[in-house]
C-alpha cells in the first residue's frame, strides 16, 4: 500500500488535469497487480482445531485481580466455556478416528447382514411363532408376498371389533399380517406399525372387508376399512 501512495503523489507534482493524473485517479479501484492473499493454510488448521466455530475465548483478553461484579462473572464463564469446549473438540477428534478405523469393516459386514431378498417356508414360520425377522427393515420399493388359503370360518364369542350380546356369536374367517418394530417399552407390545386384516365375511356388513391400522403403545388408531370385493376389470384400482 504504501508503494501506491508514493506513486499517486510523484502524479500530483504536474498539472491536476493532465491525462496522467486523470488516469491515476480512474486506477485507485483497479486491482493491484499483486494481490494480497490470504494464508489458506492458517486458516484450515483454525477450522480444524474448531469444530462449530472459530471462536478464540482468549483472545484480546486481560483479566486483573482486582475484577468484581460483571467482569469476574465474564472471567468465571469464560473458563468454564474454554475447558467444555476442550472436551468437545477431543470428543470430535476421538469420534472421528473411530469411524475412520472401523467404516471398512462396518461396509463389509452390512452387506452381509442385509440381503436384497427373504424368504421362509410355512413349516420355518410356523415354527418360528409365526414371525419373521427382518434384519434391515424395508427400503423403498420393498414389498412383502404372502401367499396361503383362508380357512374355515370358526366361531368367535369376544371378536376385537364387534359387540355382542350374551350367548350370541359371529363366523370369522381372516388372516391378519403385522409390520411390528421393536420393543421399546416393558411391559407392553412392540408397536405395529402396519395391522392388516383381510376377511372374507366382515363382522358388521357380512361382506369382504380389509382392514388398515396401527398401534403405538397399546393404543390403536382408528380403522380403515375398505370392501375386499375383486376388482372389475374396467374399474380403476389405483395401481
Amino acid at each position: 500500500m504504501a508503494v501506491i501512495v508514493v506513486k499517486a503523489l510523484k502524479f500530483h507534482a504536474g498539472d491536476p488535469d493532465s491525462k496522467e493524473i486523470l488516469d491515476e485517479k480512474d486506477a485507485r479501484n483497479r486491482p493491484l497487480d499483486v494481490q494480497y492473499q490470504s494464508k489458506p493454510e492458517r486458516r484450515t488448521k483454525k477450522f480444524v482445531k474448531s469444530l462449530v466455530s472459530s471462536l478464540n475465548l482468549s483472545a484480546g483478553t486481560e483479566w486483573s485481580s482486582s475484577e468484581n461484579g460483571i467482569l469476574k462473572s465474564a472471567r468465571e464463564a469464560v473458563k468454564i466455556g474454554e475447558k467444555l469446549w476442550q472436551e468437545l473438540e477431543l470428543i470430535g477428534k476421538n469420534r472421528a478416528s473411530s469411524s475412520n478405523n472401523t467404516s471398512g469393516s462396518n461396509n463389509s459386514s452390512r452387506s452381509e447382514e442385509c440381503p436384497q431378498y427373504m424368504s421362509i417356508s410355512a413349516d420355518v414360520f410356523l415354527k418360528n411363532g409365526r414371525v419373521m425377522v427382518l434384519t434391515c427393515g424395508l427400503t423403498l420399493g420393498s414389498h412383502i408376498t404372502v401367499v396361503g388359503k383362508p380357512r374355515v370360518a370358526h366361531m368367535e364369542t369376544d371378536p376385537q371389533i364387534s359387540l355382542l350380546k350374551e350367548g350370541q356369536y359371529v363366523m370369522v374367517s381372516q388372516f391378519m399380517m403385522e409390520l411390528q418394530g421393536l420393543k421399546a417399552v416393558d411391559g407392553e407390545d412392540p408397536p405395529r406399525i402396519l395391522h392388516f386384516n383381510p376377511r372374507l365375511k366382515g363382522d358388521w356388513s357380512g361382506k369382504p372387508v380389509i382392514e388398515l391400522n396401527t398401534c403405538y403403545r397399546m393404543q390403536w388408531g382408528t380403522a380403515q376399512r375398505c370392501e375386499g370385493w375383486k376388482s372389475r376389470d374396467d374399474e380403476e384400482s389405483g395401481e
